[in-house]
């Protein structure tokens, strides 16, 4: 079911505790500025920042990156070759990978989260974004697996259960679908998502009208999300309802 991949969540994570005395503020100012990007869905822009961000602390530690030519914040370069292992630049990792996972760059934004948990093997946000991306290019097996790891790490994840039941829908699991997203439900009753992606597992079920009222929750919260209303309108159809079907899918 392709549809789930459109609403896979990650979390844009903010650097808490940083050590002011060992970051240089203009990277500071670039990690908050790409933030801003991100939120403002620029996702180009945003990965621009956390790149300037990254490259800006680790010339601050002595750590130069190798480059072919131009200047030390050429875009054009990768920065596999820093290697600064702190808080800060795991978050950044973290960070760019996910504007790139949602400027559909998912093999750069794989490798940054890579690069994330070579610094904290314990950062479940990037388990959670690297799963994500391995959902987005079909690998379900090694998606459920950080899926697991994410919320082995931090079991209060909502975006995590949010994922892993959709992809559990993928995988025909009824009902650990289902689970995962009761309790993404209870972490987060704001959250759109869990309710658009349990509305199709209630269709799967055939529980059409429980599908309706979470298809409702969804379009409440976020009306803007057109695969709710194609939902919506399935299960109106299902249960014989065309003419209010046909308003939803139209």
């Amino acid at each position: 079911m392709r549809y789930s991949i459109l609403f896979m969540l990650l979390v844009i994570g903010c650097v808490v505790h940083v050590d002011r005395a060992q970051t240089p503020d203009l990277a500071v100012r670039y990690f908050e500025s790409g933030q801003k990007k991100f939120d403002e869905h620029e996702w180009a822009a945003a990965a621009d920042s956390f790149t300037k961000a990254i490259q800006i602390n680790a010339l601050n530690k002595g750590v130069k990156p190798k480059k072919k030519g131009g200047n030390a914040f050429d875009q054009s370069q990768e920065t596999t070759e820093i290697s600064v292992s702190d808080t800060f630049t795991a978050h950044a990792y973290v960070n760019r990978g996910a504007a790139r996972f949602y400027s559909g760059a998912f093999d750069q934004s794989i490798a940054d989260y890579d690069r994330a948990l070579r610094i904290d093997p314990r950062l479940a946000q990037a388990y959670l974004g690297r799963g994500a991306a391995l959902t987005a290019k079909g690998d379900r097996a090694g998606a459920m697996r950080d899926y697991n790891r994410a919320l082995k790490l931090d079991d209060g994840l909502y975006e995590a259960y949010n994922n892993r039941g959709a992809l559990r829908h993928d995988l025909g699991d009824l009902e650990s679908a289902l689970n995962d997203l009761n309790q993404a439900v209870l972490i987060n009753p704001k959250g759109a998502e869990a309710y658009f992606h349990r509305g199709y597992v209630l269709i799967a079920k055939n529980d059409f009208a429980a599908a309706i009222t979470d298809f409702n929750r969804c379009i409440e919260l976020k009306p803007e999300y057109a695969w709710a209303w194609q939902g919506r309108g399935t299960a109106l159809m299902k249960q014989g309802h065309l003419e209010p079907a046909m308003k939803d899918f139209n």
